[in-house]
């Protein structure tokens, strides 16, 4: 592994620096950095997003703003998990993430435990049934066995590939942490190339509900002090090199006028001198069908 670089972020990004960010998708480069991008463009760096075309239609569509800056172009993922070795790192994590969260710290926690075991590989989940393998001495040597088998694999050919064709300045992972996933394992091939990297941390829950950060990188960007503390406590990130930012993906709400009840309730055809209630739709829950949730939820409302 190579010595930790200087990292570039030092002097503010004044450069122009190239800046080679993994994204699960299009939708995830806009919904999380879309501020950040106009940020950087306004600086004069160049910006190249790596992801998974299949997973978007049309990310020409999504991203028509960047692209048409002259700086901002976007490179396919999809191929990666054909590579050998991020085969390995997938099997590795969801071995490892199952160990994981059979530990003291998610006892109660059984649907994050249902989850990683149904993506766990079968001979675990029977070897993890005897009582002796489920201390937690000999989960947590389970796990540091997963991760030595880790980092002896030889980087991935595919990664490194990308990286010598776009030459960046800095690496920023957004990855999917969700067990398995194999996209930090971007972090391992650049810093062994000597390049500068950071991980942004997605969303509020990703450092409690999902795979642990591995390996290391130079940086991790999280959004308050709550995070940098479980960055700190649950992925044994040194202190020093998780920066808060803020979430950066409501940035926009900061220059946002709300308008008056009037106006709102005209655009949406609601009588403004009746009450209503909002229901902001989210994730329920797994498999859940929030439509049917909300037409039931209705119903009993407005039989009340």
């Amino acid at each position: 592994m190579a010595a930790t670089p200087q990292p570039p972020w030092n002097d503010a990004l004044v450069g122009p620096y190239t800046i080679l960010v993994f994204v699960p998708h299009a939708t995830a480069a806009v919904r999380f950095f879309d501020d950040v991008f106009r940020l950087l463009l306004a600086r004069g760096h160049r910006v190249v997003l790596a992801f998974d075309k299949a997973r978007d239609a049309d990310p020409d569509a999504f991203l028509a703003e960047f692209l048409a800056s002259g700086r901002v172009e976007w490179l396919e993922t999809e191929r990666f998990p054909l590579d050998e070795r991020l085969q390995l790192v997938r099997r590795l994590r969801r071995s490892a993430d199952f160990v994981r969260f059979l530990g003291p710290d998610f006892a109660q926690s059984p649907w994050l435990i249902e989850r990683s075991r149904t993506r766990a590989p079968r001979y675990l989940r029977w070897l993890l049934r005897l009582p002796l393998l489920r201390s937690p001495g000999a989960l947590r040597g389970m796990y540091r066995a997963y991760g030595a088998m880790e980092t002896a694999l030889p980087p991935s050919r595919d990664v490194d590939a990308l990286l010598d064709g776009v030459r960046p300045d800095v690496v920023l992972v957004c990855p999917n942490l969700m067990p398995g996933s194999e996209q930090t394992a971007y972090v391992g091939n650049a810093r062994a190339k000597g390049i500068p990297v950071a991980v942004s941390v997605p969303s509020w829950d990703n450092l409690l509900t999902k795979q642990q950060i591995r390996p290391l990188p130079d940086r991790v960007l999280v959004w308050n002090e709550l995070q940098r503390e479980e960055a700190v406590r649950m992925h044994d990130i040194p202190a020093e090199s998780v920066v808060v930012t803020g979430a950066q993906c409501f940035d926009r709400w900061f220059g946002w006028v709300a308008g008056s009840r009037a106006e709102f309730c005209n655009r949406v055809g609601l009588d403004p001198d009746r009450p209503f209630l909002l229901y902001t739709c989210g994730s329920l829950a797994r498999n859940e069908d929030e439509a049917a949730f909300v037409r039931t939820w209705a119903t009993a409302i407005r039989g009340s």
